[in-house]
């Protein structure tokens, strides 16, 4: 029982931690992102509200294989060079993070 409730409050702690390191009144203006096409072959646009400075791409197993900062509230990201599968994208700004997938085919 332990084990599963500890299991459950990392699940609840990952979820919400994208707002983990903002004020609450930043809160309330974590930023719309947009990601297309998705599924995608060779590009992916990402569009925000906010400055975007750093995006990251991982692997399903957490290994980083791509790392942007574009310090933009848009960028088209090449992914032809990934090969086919889901991808975690960490979008962070100056006060919080989102994360989204992306399907590479």
């Amino acid at each position: 029982m332990k084990k599963i409730t500890k299991t459950l409050l990392m699940l609840a702690a990952t979820f919400f931690s994208v707002a983990s390191f903002a004020s609450q009144s930043e809160r309330n203006e974590i930023p719309t992102i947009s990601m297309y096409p998705n599924p995608t072959v060779s590009n992916v646009n990402i569009v925000s509200e906010k400055v975007m400075k750093r995006i990251e791409v991982r692997t399903r197993n957490g290994n980083v294989v791509m790392e942007t900062y574009p310090n933009a509230t848009s960028v088209n990201l090449d992914v032809s060079n990934l090969e086919k599968g889901r991808y975690i994208v960490t979008i962070y700004n100056d006060i919080a993070y989102q994360i989204e997938t992306i399907m590479v085919h």
